[in-house]
């Protein structure tokens, strides 16, 4: 066995490298040989004394410092992004609420960011606000939520009669994730064409001035209010929009409110040449409606120029508008109302549809109105329109609708009527009766039945009619609703065929022909009488009176030109007058062509 300390020829470790791959074929001698020759080069190596740690733990303190580095650029760059675009605040600026009524530090009227933890919106009613804490919708990366500001901005503007351009507002305004302060909204404004004065009020003067007004309620939100909508009971309009319009009082402003408003007024303009268009107002939210078929608004126009102002025309959003002007043209410093009346039955929500006024005016040719509802139905139709089908004198036709009351009131159903829209004598008429359902656990709500019966008489004119059943409910009746209906009144009796036509007839030639009668209740007829008439006096038509009562009644008839007919080739024309015992008489047209010569 050879000396360990000994170190290998380079022969030596040739041979063992030569010989490694086939491991198995080493000797023990071999195997422990070329281990002590490992240790031995381990021991002699210059890296023999340097500990035998991992390289990555080794490299941990170079890790570290550039993941500090790292986050600090971040930290950085977070904070020089949201600041990005602020407008930096100086004191004097805007109107200064008292600390006493304010929880803010910092800018004042600014918006808290919704998406803070701190924020205070969870403290507000979701009726002062108009949106749910919980939906997050952002525009341009700002909360639905702090765009209050340019909404209010919008809704006092069509209060004055200018419809603008939202997205334009919020520009303006100069929106960050926290909102805008009474500032950035009067800075907006002023621009286009309104004049807005910072006011500290008390109830009593916010509630006596003559333009909107955007208020800071609550804190941390802007509103909308105009005086210049009273109701009797001395409550003013308040806009908050996503929602509909509401009434509030001195009492509930004051608590919500610490004195400062933004007034809006138009600014003022020398008259102008030719025909000029100015709206009061080109926004009207009509509130909560409840129970009605439809709603109408008013829009003021005025003409403030010197020649007659046309409104050429009225284009609407939808087919649930119908609107018309009280006065068309209008003479100069004169004024006039749009009418609008927008439907609301089978519709619950928000409905806000848009009227294109079109007028002459050089300047303005076109300016959109928009009118606003909410509607709530408490008492649910089962059906939206009532077809009763083709009635005779001797078949009625009947149909049947019920009414829901989901309101947990038991409103009571005042009057339920049928109204034709027709002014002839002895018209179809349409009875009502009641009946009251027994309740249903699967229903919503208590039901009712009415069961409507449509007929006509001998003397009703034939025809098609219109109208709509007329539901009268409430305590004070003031919920209205409406069903259309339609019905057609014809003869009882069916003619094959309607019309006869006789063909060609020459001179001294007779030609027949036939048609059947029906009753449409499947009764018997028996004819009475009849009368033929004719514009030839020099042709003739026979009829074959049949007598008995038949089902189905054969009438012959005959038509002739007498040989010595001297006329020339036309046409002659007439109609048969039927008299049957029971119903109205009838009337079947007939035409023939006269030939001249054999």
């Amino acid at each position: 066995m050879r000396d360990p300390k000994k170190k290998l020829t380079d022969s030596e470790v040739k041979t063992i490298l030569e010989r490694t791959p086939m491991t198995e074929r080493l000797e023990d001698f071999e195997r422990q040989e070329m281990k002590e020759a490992f240790l031995e080069a381990v021991r002699t190596s210059s890296y023999s004394s340097t500990p035998l740690t991992p390289h990555f733990v080794r490299r941990i303190p170079y890790w570290v410092g550039v993941g500090g580095v790292i986050a600090a650029c971040a930290i950085l760059f977070f904070f020089a992004w949201s600041n990005m675009g602020k407008t930096p605040w100086s004191g004097d600026e805007g109107i200064q609420p008292t600390r006493e009524n304010s929880d803010f530090d910092g800018r004042a009227y600014f918006k808290r960011d919704a998406d803070s933890p701190k924020s205070a919106t969870a403290e507000i009613d979701e009726t002062t606000t108009g949106v749910q804490s919980s939906d997050r919708v952002r525009v341009n990366r700002v909360p639905w939520e702090s765009l209050c500001g340019p909404r209010s901005i919008w809704v006092a503007a069509a209060r004055l009669g200018v419809n603008l351009d939202l997205n334009e507002i919020i520009e303006s305004c100069d929106m960050s994730e926290k909102g805008c302060s009474m500032w950035d909204l009067k800075r907006a404004i002023e621009p286009l064409g309104f004049t807005a004065k910072g006011m500290r009020l008390d109830p009593d003067s916010l509630f006596d001035l003559e333009s909107p007004a955007i208020l800071l309620v609550n804190g941390n939100h802007f509103c909308c209010i105009d005086p210049t909508e009273s109701s009797e009971d001395g409550r003013i309009r308040y806009y908050d929009p996503p929602i509909t319009a509401t009434w509030v009082s001195k009492d509930e402003i004051q608590r919500k409110w610490n004195g400062e408003a933004l007034v809006l007024e138009r600014q003022k303009k020398t008259p102008k040449q030719g025909p000029s268009l100015k709206l009061d107002t080109a926004f009207n939210d009509l509130g909560m409606v409840t129970d009605k078929s439809a709603e109408t608004g008013y829009f003021p126009i005025h003409n403030e120029g010197d020649s007659p102002l046309e409104i050429l025309e009225l284009n609407h959003s939808c087919g649930c508008i119908e609107a018309e002007a009280t006065l068309n043209p209008i003479p100069p410093g004169e004024s006039a109302l749009v009418v609008a009346k927008m439907a609301l039955q089978g519709f619950d929500g928000i409905r806000s549809e848009m009227i294109e006024v079109v007028t002459n005016d050089p300047q303005n040719p076109s300016k959109v109105i928009v009118l606003q509802a909410e509607h709530k139905r408490t008492l649910v139709l089962s059906t939206e329109s009532i077809d009763f089908g083709v009635l005779t004198a001797t078949s009625p036709s009947d149909r049947q609708f019920e009414i829901e009351d989901r309101s947990g009131e038991n409103i009571p159903i005042r009057s339920v009527e049928a109204v034709l829209n027709s002014s002839v004598e002895s018209p179809p008429v349409v009875g009502v009766s009641r009946e009251d359902l027994k309740p249903d656990p699967k229903d919503m709500g208590r039901r009712y039945r009415f069961n409507l019966l449509a007929s006509a008489s001998p003397q009703t004119p034939l025809g098609a009619y219109e109208g709509k059943i007329q539901i009268v409910a409430g305590q004070d009746g003031d919920r209205v609703l409406e069903i259309p209906f339609q019905v057609a009144v014809e003869s009882s009796y069916l003619i094959s065929p309607s019309h006869i036509s006789f063909g060609v007839v020459k001179q001294g030639e007779e030609i027949e022909r036939s048609l059947v009668i029906r009753n449409r209740g499947n009764r018997e007829i028996r004819l009475v009488g009849h009368e033929v008439r004719c514009d030839d006096s020099k042709c003739s038509l026979r009829m074959a009176n049949p007598t008995g009562r038949m089902k189905e009644v054969p009438v012959d008839l005959t038509f002739s030109v007498p040989e010595l007919d001297t006329g020339e080739t036309r046409v002659a024309k007439g109609s048969l007058v039927l008299h049957p015992e029971e119903g109205p008489d009838f009337e079947v047209p007939w035409s023939a062509i006269v030939k001249k010569g054999r």
